[in-house]
């Protein structure tokens, strides 16, 4: 068994060793984003959206995988670029053709509205109303037990008006010149044909 010197001796050496390796390699750079910030009526936008729909729009004929590397080189996440895309193909900000070669269709971005933004934004809709034919109510009659006073008394329908003759006087003395006039047209369509 070594002792407790030599032992400590051995590890220093191995630990001097390892710190010399470990030296040696060189630190990873750290990924710098760059966003872009633009200037627009008073307001600072800084925007993956709208730097991949202006770097589609800058850029024609480039298919999404193209699109998503070359953002990817200035920092953006690929599956973003993509997923972003595919969502201004959705609501018609770029098309693609055959070979999938995006396009812009619109010259400025607009931002990408989700369902619940739309939900939102949207007015509320008037319910169409419903008229439900009601059944009429009973007519409650309420008497006093004690005095055999009426509180309620039913309504006594009146009598049916008998339908008297009709002379064509009672219908002209209550037209105006321009619906005798429609009248008479009509008549005479009707009875000379």
């Amino acid at each position: 068994m070594p002792d407790i010197a030599s032992a400590l001796q051995k590890a220093l050496t191995e630990w001097a060793e390892d710190d010399k390796t470990h030296q040696n390699i060189q630190p990873q750079q750290e990924k710098t984003m760059t966003l872009t910030v633009e200037q627009h009526a008073d307001r600072v936008t800084t925007n993956i959206s709208r730097t991949t729909f202006e770097f589609i729009r800058d850029n024609p004929g480039l298919t999404n995988q193209e699109v998503a590397d070359r953002l990817a080189v200035q920092g953006f996440k690929k599956t973003t670029v993509s997923s972003l895309a595919y969502q201004m193909l959705r609501v018609r900000l770029i098309v693609a053709d055959e070979a999938g070669r995006l396009t812009a269709v619109v010259r400025e971005y607009v931002p990408i509205q989700t369902n619940l933004q739309r939900k939102r934004k949207a007015k509320p809709t008037a319910k169409p109303v419903q008229y439900v034919a009601r059944t009429p109510r009973k007519h409650v009659e309420i008497i006093n037990t004690r005095t055999g006073e009426v509180l309620n008394p039913r309504p006594v329908a009146e009598p049916t008006p008998v339908a008297k003759e009709w002379t064509p006087n009672d219908v002209i003395d209550k037209l105006t010149v321009h619906q005798a006039i429609a009248l008479f047209k009509a008549l005479r369509n009707i009875l000379v044909g």
